[in-house]
C-alpha cells in the first residue's frame, strides 16, 4: 500500500514539475530560434547570390557593349 503524499510533497513535486516544464519550454523556444536563425541566414545568402548574378549580367552587358564599340573603332580606323 502507498502512502499518502503530504501537502509537502504535493508542494515539492509541482515545484518539480514546474522547472521541467520552464526547462522544456526554453529548450523549445531555443531550438525555435536556431531554425529561425538558420532560415535567415539562407534566405540571405539567396537574396545576396541574386544580386551578385544581378550585377554580373549587368556588368557582362556592359563588356559587350564596350568592345562592341571597340570593334566598330578598330573596323573604323584599320591602322591602329
Amino acid at each position: 500500500m502507498q502512502p499518502e503524499l503530504t501537502l509537502r510533497a504535493w508542494g515539492a513535486l509541482i515545484i518539480l514539475y514546474a522547472i521541467g516544464a520552464s526547462v522544456a519550454i526554453f529548450a523549445i523556444a531555443k531550438a525555435v530560434e536556431a531554425v529561425v536563425d538558420l532560415v535567415g541566414h539562407v534566405r540571405w545568402q539567396a537574396a545576396r547570390r541574386r544580386v551578385f548574378r544581378r550585377f554580373l549580367s549587368e556588368w557582362r552587358k556592359v563588356e559587350i557593349k564596350h568592345c562592341e564599340q571597340e570593334e566598330k573603332k578598330d573596323g573604323e580606323n584599320p591602322s591602329a
